[in-house]
């Protein structure tokens, strides 16, 4: 009793206020949670996809196949603007000419030195290295090359053919006078050197001694010795030359002092052995 009695002597008791529930966005408040989870599964499947026909409709529109364009193709003229196109024949390959004879080479075809090597290979033990190397540079070049007949260049050896009688081009002619001036004082000495030694052997062949009309062709002695004017040098004919070919004119020599080829020698031993008699007893 004394209990009821101070409530109601101290009044009505306070009542506490309610705890207001927070509302979640995007589902309901009230509704429990799986049927809130329903409501709002197909509005965000709505808003990510777009809406997608029903299969029945789909099908039922018919499909035209896309067309697919082909590259244009340029035709040719035809009728009063078609025109005959000339085919080029292939141009026939031009033929060269001996820079010697000025005849067409058909055949045995050569590189020639019109400047000959000779003039720089007879004055390597007279120049100092640098002064040699420049001279050989010079004649070895391609403006000093031409092209002649095998016979022709064999004809020619290290003789000097002026640049007007040549059968080349301007071009080539105009080279080839540059290449003249610059080796003409190696050229005049060599010339003289030669006159020299052709007329120590009295203008004669150094081998068959015939008479050189045409200044014969400069060789040394003996191929194993350096090209020295005094004592390895001498002037042979063209038709020694080629028996000589590249072997050496001292071994020559002594083959010709003995008699002659080995073959020859056979001849003669047999022109020379008395003929067997026939047997003529009965």
């Amino acid at each position: 009793m004394s209990e009821e009695l101070i409530a109601q002597a101290s009044g009505p008791a306070e009542k506490k206020p309610a705890r207001r529930r927070r509302r979640r966005r995007g589902r309901g408040a009230s509704l429990p949670r799986a049927q809130a989870v329903e409501i709002a599964a197909p509005e965000k499947k709505a808003k990510e996809t777009p809406a997608v026909p029903p299969p029945e409709q789909k099908a039922a529109e018919p499909s035209v196949p896309k067309k697919r364009r082909r590259p244009r193709r340029r035709r040719r003229g035809s009728g009063a603007h078609a025109q005959p196109v000339a085919v080029p024949k292939p141009a026939a390959p031009e033929i060269p000419l001996c820079a010697i004879c000025g005849k067409p080479i058909t055949a045995n075809c050569t590189i020639d030195h019109v400047v000959p090597q000779a003039i720089y290979k007879w004055h390597e033990n007279y120049l100092e290295r640098a002064e040699f190397l420049a001279l050989r540079n010079r004649i070895t070049s391609p403006r000093n090359l031409v092209k002649t007949h095998r016979r022709c260049n064999e004809r020619k050896e290290e003789s000097i053919v002026g640049v007007e009688s040549l059968h080349v081009g301007e071009t080539k002619r105009a080279k080839l006078s540059r290449t003249f001036r610059a080796v003409a004082p190696y050229i005049e000495a060599f010339q003289v050197k030669k006159r020299a030694l052709l007329d120590s052997q009295d203008g004669r062949c150094y081998l068959c001694r015939v008479p050189l009309k045409d200044g014969g062709v400069l060789r040394r002695i003996d191929e194993n010795e350096a090209r020295v004017w005094e004592d390895n040098a001498c002037v042979i004919c063209h038709r020694c030359n080629c028996r000589v070919k590249s072997g050496d004119v001292k071994t020559y020599r002594d083959s010709r002092a003995k008699g002659g080829t080995p073959k020859k020698r056979r001849r003669r031993r047999r022109a020379a052995a008395p003929a067997a008699l026939p047997d003529k007893t009965l």
